[in-house]
């Protein structure tokens, strides 16, 4: 039995039955003519391999996906000048198995059934294909949406050419594009070949913990056999599967001790964009595999956000898709100054606009309305508590499994003083993808302002652990600074909220809370300097501002900060 993943075309004939019965010896000429002066010599020309003949229909072997759908569109457009035989052509990405002389796997019958999709001269591609090709082919397609297919388990997305006037759609939108990442079988580098379990372990876990997470699609082992022989040749690797990212590993143990090298690439230009090792006492070996599972998991999640981030930020506005925008809006998120994050509203409301059944815009833009709030940014406070409250609960309506549609309903719920289910929505975000910092940091700062300083402490220190060089480690810092604070640990919290203004000037938070810390501690004169500081960002700091901002259940913790904040200097609250 020989298996291996491939492009494969299936093509048939419409209406052959019909045809032969009208019309036996024409109908056979021509099908000879299709088959040695068209079908043959376009197949060779793009690499292809003929590997089933039906009379009045073929499958055909490609390398890759642009080979394959470059062929299908040659061959149709020869069809329509050459001959009056009209086909249907599918085609897809996946495993075919040869056993016994005939020819299995997900490649054939998904390419199939796409076949009969097909209109007559046209062609049907799975999303999976579509992806895989360059954007010249690309653009010929228009989305044929969700197809249920005949003995396929679950819908497939499919493109049509020369379908719903896709001939002359132009660029269509990607209306499902997420980032896609393959996850190739950890290599193990030393000489004991028994140490192929913890390598394929830790490679397996990662696919698993990555296929919680809605918003990357992993591709699946099986997709990646036989592309360790071409892990560097970036090209064939974006043509064959399609990704955006690969993860590689390699393992190497050496008496007690065990190294693991780790490198996340962005496949488009072969660049690599993080890479870690991690050296650990061979004590449980299920330990190791899970401590480093939870820190791959949580690194690679914000290194592929920035990444897109940075490639939005590249582009030309009026060309953004709606996933384009939402990263586009995330990178001014971050940025956390009130023009940024006026900016970010602007592209996640805009990319809603395009996709309005898509979640996650719906989550940035409900915690962009929670930062205009806290932050004293939103003129009306009301408008923002329901604005926010709204569009996160209809990123869980649209996604029940999106982490941040429920850290989204959790700092609405915050706004709205209902501290319970406010937890309730942080922990679900946390089972939904237990190793993602963010959620973690949202968990904390939901119970540090419900109350519970030092179980805040704990999972806040679990958020900067498992993500270290985080792009919103700024926030991690001034919400573990705050838990320091009402904990009396003044020093700690002087240094964690010195640290967030390190990462981020412009936010107030930080350096309300570093005044308070340095009061606290006698140094007055210090205080009050961070206190100017702090009121050149927020000029308007009223009592309404802190209330807002510092939403505690309990009002004596804000009046411990305020007390603080007189000391430093502060009038008029």
């Amino acid at each position: 039995m020989e298996r291996r993943l491939a492009a494969i075309l299936a093509a048939d004939v419409v209406g052959y039955s019909m045809l032969i019965g009208e019309d036996e010896a024409g109908t056979l000429a021509a099908l000879r003519h299709l088959r040695g002066e068209l079908f043959v010599p376009i197949i060779s020309k793009y690499r292809g391999n003929i590997i089933k003949s039906m009379g009045d229909g073929w499958l055909v072997e490609f390398s890759n996906a642009t080979d394959a759908v470059a062929c299908a569109i040659a061959v149709q457009e020869r069809l329509s000048r050459d001959t009056p035989i009209r086909i249907r052509v599918g085609v897809h990405i996946g495993d075919i198995t040869f056993e016994d002389e005939d020819l299995f796997g997900d490649g054939v019958n998904i390419a199939s059934r796409l076949q009969e999709v097909a209109a007559p001269g046209a062609i049907a591609i799975s999303d999976f294909t579509w992806r895989a090709i360059d954007g010249k082919l690309a653009a010929g397609f228009s989305t044929l949406g969700p197809q249920k297919l005949k003995n396929i388990a679950l819908p497939i997305t499919a493109y049509g050419w020369r379908m719903h006037g896709s001939a002359t759609a132009g660029p269509p939108e990607k209306p499902s594009y997420i980032p896609r990442i393959a996850v190739t079988p950890f290599e193990n580098i030393g000489t004991n070949q028994g140490d192929d379990y913890l390598s394929s372990g830790i490679s397996d876990d990662i696919v698993t913990e990555l296929a919680h997470y809605p918003y990357l699609e992993t591709v699946r082992r099986s997709t990646l056999i036989g592309q360790q022989e071409s892990a560097d040749d970036f090209d064939e690797i974006s043509r064959t599967l399609g990704v955006d990212y690969m993860l590689e590993g390699k393992v190497l143990r050496a008496n007690e001790r065990v190294r693991i090298t780790v490198r996340l690439i962005h496949i488009p230009n072969g660049r690599q964009i993080w890479a870690e090792r991690y050296d650990r006492e061979l004590e449980d070996l299920f330990d190791i595999q899970d401590e480093i599972t939870q820190k791959i998991f949580a690194a690679i999640l914000p290194e592929i956000s920035i990444n897109q981030q940075n490639m939005a930020r590249r582009k030309y506005l009026p060309d953004l898709s709606s996933r384009e925008l939402i990263w586009r809006g995330i990178w001014h998120f971050s940025k956390m100054s009130r023009e940024d994050m006026e900016t970010a509203r602007r592209f996640f409301e805009e990319a809603i606009a395009q996709d309005p059944e898509f979640a996650l815009p719906h989550c940035w833009l409900a915690l962009a309305e929670f930062n205009t709030v806290i932050l004293g940014w939103q003129p009306d406070p009301l408008l923002g508590i329901e604005t926010a409250a709204r569009h996160s609960r209809t990123a869980i309506q649209l996604d029940h499994k999106s982490p941040e549609g429920y850290m989204a309903y959790a700092t609405a719920l915050l706004l709205e003083r209902d501290f319970d289910k406010s937890l309730e929505a942080a922990q679900k975000a946390i089972e939904l993808t237990p190793f993602y910092a963010t959620a973690h940091f949202i968990l904390g700062a939901c119970k540090g302002l419900a109350g519970d300083a030092s179980e805040a402490v704990d999972s806040l220190n679990t958020a900067i652990a498992l993500s270290p060089r985080d792009q919103f480690m700024f926030y991690f810092e001034n919400s573990l600074s705050e838990a320091k604070y009402r904990l009396g640990d003044y020093a700690a919290c002087e240094k964690w909220a010195r640290a967030s203004i390190l990462e981020n000037p412009d936010l107030s938070h930080s350096r309300f809370n570093y005044a308070a810390a340095l009061a606290r501690q006698g140094k007055k004169e210090q205080a009050s300097k961070a206190l100017k500081e702090a009121l050149e960002i927020m000029p308007d700091a009223d009592r309404d501002f802190f209330e807002m901002g510092w939403p505690y259940s309990d009002p004596a913790d804000l009046e411990h900060l305020l007390d603080s904040l007189r000391i430093a200097g502060l009038e008029g609250l």
